[in-house]
């Protein structure tokens, strides 16, 4: 069972967890209404009269009362799926729902070619708006964001909202009119930090003729190559990076995309650069909305930061990264931070030459002293965010319980959706949920005509305390559902007879959607057997 952020989900980005997720970039967000382009020539402030947050009204009817307008829905080339939703959530807040964006299809990724030809969309007039990376906008002739990716500067969550609630971010919003657009806001991304394949990535000798894989932008590559890496342009998302001797990538992307093991160290403590994500419209577009209209937008931009800071400081990937113990955490000396900083001057030098973005520097350095002492990068501690530095790998009892056999639990769509009136259901959260559970082992298995998922692991039954430790996961999981190793739910139990009662536990993950019903214990021995033949946990998930 998965918990996507989009909503409080059973089977969503993970088999029912609260994280962020990784894997699937590209979901659609909650407001998705019919699309309604702006009209080429007309003024769209004629198709409306505002009346304020609470809707909006177009004239009156024969009687004299008030008609309600649809509301106003702009087009968007969104690349960054759910990292957008605060964002989306704050809008919906703040015009009561009179102007809505809508997702365009085929701008989820983090390729250069999406990211690209999402602004170039939205110069042409094809999007209204975009939601993609500052990484991106050089390549379509923006440079007024190039000091946020400075190496080495903004090297903190902390930094990086404060630099963007200042007026150095309203500033660099302005200049992007130059290439046809207009600035909306900027929201922050994670940090990206130095992860080690075939060698630890510390100082700059360490980097030396290492290929690193890394997200397209002009900035980071060079100031790969100034610390003498090969940079390899990748999409990452789950694609092999095996071939790679490092990558540029955050804690967070490593510990989703279940590179831990072909990844085997991080370097916590060198934050690179931010991943902060820019929210342009076309200017044309632009110029149709009211100044009521264009108000919400960028107010929705401000508004979203805290929450979109919060949801990238989550923590729950980087928990199960540490419970499966396949990656270790380093830090780079005092010595070998300073290395670094000196081996990027040229990129500085670089930078400096365009007046505007030597002042933006100058700015940014003048938060970052204001705000002092910060710890860099993502500082990781594994032991806190587990409980126990140790591995998952071995069960944690051996012989029967009380609740071993074999279970069944049925549920539909319109019965999630009732359990859960706020959730959008998701097909891998629902349908016929087959568990087997058999000397401290656990495998289920989930299937309906547009799912089907598995999973498995240990569990402890402590009291009437049940604690589920996934160690592997998958299946057809169209929202990208499946349970993640070093996942961990726990439930209260209550067995009478064949009838399993599944509880939430107080300050623990509990998805709520196995408590929905009883779950029935068949009769017979525990067997792999009683599995969903199709799809099936590997061989081998109870040994």
């Amino acid at each position: 069972m998965a918990h996507t952020m989009r909503t409080k989900v059973l089977h969503s980005t993970r088999p029912w967890r609260e994280c962020v997720r990784t894997r699937a970039p590209g979901q659609e967000p909650r407001h998705n209404r019919p699309s309604l382009k702006l009209l080429a020539g007309g003024s769209l402030a004629a198709l409306l009269l505002v009346t304020g947050c609470g809707g909006t009204t177009a004239g009156v009817d024969k009687a004299g009362g008030p008609v309600t307008a649809a509301p106003i829905t702009l087009k968007m080339a969104n690349t960054r799926g759910e990292e957008a939703q605060p964002f989306l959530d704050e809008l919906a807040k703040v015009s009561g729902g009179a102007l809505q964006l809508t997702a365009e299809p085929g701008f989820q990724g983090a390729s250069k070619s999406i990211e690209v030809g999402a602004l170039q969309a939205v110069q042409s007039g094809d999007a209204d708006v975009a939601i993609v990376p500052t990484r991106a906008y050089p390549f379509v002739g923006v440079t007024s964001f190039d000091a946020l990716m400075a190496p080495m500067l903004i090297d903190s969550m902390e930094l990086q909202q404060q630099v963007i609630n200042d007026s150095v971010a309203t500033e660099m919003l302005d200049v992007v009119k130059s290439a046809g657009f207009a600035g909306i806001g900027i929201l922050p991304g994670p940090i990206r930090v130095p992860d080690g394949i075939t060698r630890p990535l510390l100082g700059p000798a360490t980097y030396k003729g290492a290929r690193i894989g890394y997200s397209a932008s002009p900035i980071a590559k060079q100031s790969l190559e100034a610390l003498g890496a090969i940079p390899v342009e990748a999409v990452f998302d789950g694609q092999d990076v095996s071939g790679f001797d490092g990558l540029e990538q955050q804690a967070g992307s490593v510990a989703g995309n279940l590179y831990d093991g072909v990844v085997r160290s991080i370097t916590a403590n060198v934050g690179l650069w931010p991943r902060s994500i820019g929210i342009v419209a076309n200017a044309g577009s632009w110029a149709k909305l009211t100044d009521a209209q264009r108000g919400w937008l960028v107010q929705a931009a401000k508004d979203a930061v805290g929450d979109t800071t919060s949801r990238q400081a989550r923590t729950e990937d980087i928990a199960n990264m540490c419970r499966r113990n396949k990656v270790k955490i380093i830090s780079a000396s005092e010595d070998q931070i300073a290395e670094l900083l000196q081996a990027v001057t040229l990129v500085y030098d670089s930078l400096r030459g365009n007046q505007t973005t030597a002042a933006y520097l100058e700015r940014i350095q003048a938060i970052k002293d204001r705000l002092g002492s910060t710890e860099s990068g993502q500082p990781i501690d594994c032991a806190a965010l587990t409980g126990h530095p140790t591995s998952i790998s071995s069960p944690s009892n051996s012989s029967a319980t009380r609740i071993d056999g074999n279970y069944l639990f049925s549920s539909t769509e319109k019965e999630l959706a009732t359990w859960e009136p706020n959730e959008v259901p998701v097909p891998e959260n629902w349908g016929e949920f087959r568990l087997v559970l058999h000397h401290g082992h656990f495998a289920m298995t989930q299937y309906n005509e547009q799912a089907c998922t598995w999973g498995h692991g240990i569990y402890t039954l402590t009291g009437k305390n049940l604690e589920l430790t996934f160690t592997g996961g998958g299946g057809k999981a169209p929202n990208g559902a499946n349970n993640k190793p070093g996942e961990i739910f726990d439930y209260g139990v209550s067995l009478y007879h064949d009838s399993m009662e599944w509880s939430q536990v107080p300050n623990a993950v509990s998805p709520e959607g196995w408590t929905m019903k009883p779950w029935r214990r068949d009769t017979g021995k525990p067997s792999a057997d009683y599995l969903d033949k199709h799809c099936p946990p590997p061989a081998g998930w109870n040994r």
